[in-house]
């Protein structure tokens, strides 16, 4: 330190203000302030510089049929750039091509199934195939995910985790396979779906959280061993969002499902009410509050796709970015208080007849 402040003092000038001198240390201050404003400036600045010739960049997106996808593909037709849709179902690429007509951009559809490892590799070909005048595929976005809602994790069925990790991690991972060698070509982009269910665990989400922490670590390593082929790899962690993901009370047949399910040992542990409660906290949590307006996630897709100096990472939503995310660097005690604040599990039979008995 004493020889980086004797630096300091030896290249700048530090004038008498009023009679007053700063010392060495409150000008290393200032000079750490100047560079650390400087930084900030430049980078703002340069998140504004676009990728050149973005009409001739393909993009290829996942769950395109509904939500952020189908926002994003017409946000981007909006802007002249062309796009492959990969919808689950017909009906789904068939609303998003009446609803593209007549926009700039040109627009592909097709089918995919991210759990099927034949669909998606069909799907890499079709794309490669489809390019035209030279063009190679710029970025791959994937963003099909589903989220099941089945009550509390004592309650889902073990096909349940399976299957949500297969679409929401696997999905990825077959996805990001089958595209990798047309990348390569490119020196492109991979733009993830993740989320904040990829940091933070909340309750009643047990099926989706332990699917997108998965993806939180499989997309950190996959940006660490393609970054040689100059591809670059980056996420989006959006908050609560409505969506068809978060239509709550278009759960409550599969929690009730899963109720139903349940051994009658297990149902007294919980008591009879305990159903409508959970709802109600699952609703509470993850659809009350959650932003109408879904433009703060395809702006993040949008800019991670077209900037020239894109981010690794983008939390989209004050719920994400001023809440969830902030508490990751809480230690476990304080993280469990903190998200006890906004989520109270209710409390079982169980609980409440010991506590009975003690009184």
């Amino acid at each position: 330190m004493s020889a980086f402040l004797k630096t300091v003092k030896e290249s700048i000038h530090i004038p008498e203000i009023h009679g007053y001198k700063p010392s060495p240390l409150a000008a290393a201050g200032a000079v750490a302030a100047g560079i650390a404003v400087a930084t900030i400036t430049t980078r703002y600045a340069l998140s504004f510089l676009k990728v050149p010739n973005l009409d001739q960049k393909p993009v290829f997106i996942t769950g395109c049929d509904s939500g952020f996808g189908k926002a994003l593909v017409l946000k981007l037709l909006k802007n002249g750039i062309p796009v492959i849709a990969g919808c689950l179902t017909e009906a789904g690429a068939g609303t998003l091509t009446n609803d593209a007509a007549g926009l700039p951009g040109k627009l592909k559809t097709l089918i995919i199934d991210v759990t099927s490892e034949e669909s998606v590799k069909a799907a890499a070909k079709t794309v490669e195939e489809s390019l035209e005048n030279g063009q190679k595929l710029w970025a791959l976005v994937t963003n099909a995910g589903i989220l099941i809602y089945e009550g509390v994790g004592e309650w889902v069925p073990i096909e349940s985790y399976k299957k949500t990790f297969d679409v929401n991690t696997l999905g990825t991972v077959r996805a990001v396979n089958a595209f990798l060698p047309q990348l390569r070509e490119s020196e492109g982009r991979i733009v993830a779906m993740v989320s904040s269910g990829g940091r933070i665990a909340i309750p009643t989400l047990s099926s989706y959280c332990t699917s997108k922490f998965a993806l939180e670590g499989y997309m950190d390593i996959l940006r660490r061993e393609v970054k040689q082929f100059n591809i670059s790899v980056h996420i989006l962690t959006p908050g609560r969002f409505k969506t068809g993901l978060t239509k709550a009370t278009q759960s409550y047949p599969k929690s009730a499902a899963a109720w139903q399910a349940l051994p009658t040992e297990t149902k007294a542990v919980y008591g009879e009410g305990y159903l409508s409660k959970i709802d109600n906290a699952y609703y509470e949590v993850l659809e009350k509050d959650a932003y109408d307006d879904i433009s703060a996630v395809t702006d993040a897709y949008y800019h991670a796709l077209t900037a020239r100096y894109p981010k690794l990472r983008y939390a989209c939503g004050f719920d994400c970015w001023g809440i969830f995310l902030p508490t990751t660097f809480f230690t476990t005690e304080w993280q469990d208080w903190f998200l006890g604040l906004f989520f109270q599990m209710p409390t079982t039979a169980y609980v409440a007849n010991k506590k009975a008995k003690k009184h």
